[in-house]
């Protein structure tokens, strides 16, 4: 008896283990009391501000390694949102990556070990975007800098970087500095990426049916999410076990839906009364997170997550707010 109880409560940890409510942790930004923008992420819901300067500054990706959280994003170095400077932030340090006499953003970031790399693009002296990885703070240009491009997120796996962004309008990737077209066709746009192993899946939106239309490609091989009939959009991905989601929105009669497809079946989140823009997506066991802003009457943007379709505000909606990635680990 003593032995089947010792086994059966042992069960029950493991169960509870499996299935133990993650930390949720989100990157974006709110307007403080004097009308700036502050980066800030949210975990479980409290906010923790970035330092405040006299200039907005943007949150756009978010990384948990130990106890350590690292954000990506830019600050404005004036009053116009046409000048800012990439940077990210851990624990609120912030690290600049340029110097702010060009244009550039950070917009996705992962760390392994001691090794911090982020995303994102910085104008050249032409005035043509050029995307951009930095690891450790050294900058190293994904282009030659001849045609617009940008690098949106960051994956690793194992000894690989994968930087998915886009170049002269072709959707692409780069594994270890080596760009891979996700699909020889212009006008195809690439919105996130994800890696397991040896297989790398892109969510994005492709023409062919003369509508943008959400897909996903793995390891180029594309699947397409609608039937071409209205417009739809992916913009964000994540794979749990043997199931893929992408979050996106999709155009109906009644208005843009927001959206998740998992294994390729859509499920509506919002029903298009309000606009809402979703910017991420994350999966833990069964349960489906995503984050993004819904915009009130006003105009005025305001930050939530969905957990299985359940709707939380982030912020008080006194001011302004917005979402722009979320990640999902074990709770401490």
């Amino acid at each position: 008896m003593k032995k089947i109880c010792i086994v059966f409560a042992a069960g029950l940890l493991l169960a509870a283990m499996a299935w133990a409510e993650p930390d949720v942790y989100i990157a974006g930004s709110e307007t403080n009391a004097a009308g700036i923008l502050v980066a800030c992420y949210w975990k479980n819901g409290v906010k923790t501000p970035m330092p405040a300067g006299n200039y907005h500054s943007h949150a756009e990706a978010i990384a948990v390694s130990e106890n350590d959280v690292y954000l990506a994003g830019y600050e404005n170095i004036g009053p116009s949102d046409t000048s800012s400077a990439a940077c990210y932030w851990k624990n609120g340090v912030k690290t600049a990556l340029t110097s702010g006499r060009a244009e550039a953003w950070a917009s996705g970031i992962a760390v392994s070990g001691n090794d911090v790399y982020a995303v994102g693009f910085e104008n050249n002296a032409a005035g043509v975007p050029v995307a951009l990885l930095w690891k450790n703070g050294v900058r190293i240009a994904l282009t030659d800098g001849k045609n617009e491009s940008n690098a949106y997120t960051i994956a690793l796996s194992g000894n690989n970087v994968y930087v998915m962004g886009h170049e002269d309008n072709v959707a692409c990737y780069w594994k270890n500095g080596s760009k891979i077209l996700v699909e020889n066709a212009k006008y195809t746009l690439a919105a996130a990426a994800f890696a397991v192993g040896r297989d790398v899946y892109i969510a994005g939106v492709e023409r062919s049916t003369g509508k943008a239309g959400a897909c996903y490609w793995k390891n180029g091989v594309k699947t397409v999410l609608t039937d071409g009939k209205f417009m739809s959009v992916a913009r964000a991905i994540t794979v749990s076990g043997n199931n893929v989601y992408v979050a996106g929105y999709a155009r109906t009669a009644a208005g843009d839906i927001v959206c998740y497809w998992k294994n390729g079946v859509q499920a509506a989140v919002t029903d298009g009364s309000v606009y809402t823009v979703i910017k991420a997506i994350a999966a833990w066991g069964n349960n489906v997170y995503m984050a993004g802003d819904e915009q009130d009457a006003a105009y005025n943007n305001h930050a939530y997550y969905w957990k299985n379709g359940v709707k939380t505000a982030l912020a008080d909606g006194r001011n302004s707010s917005n979402a722009r990635a979320i990640v999902l680990v074990d709770a401490k």
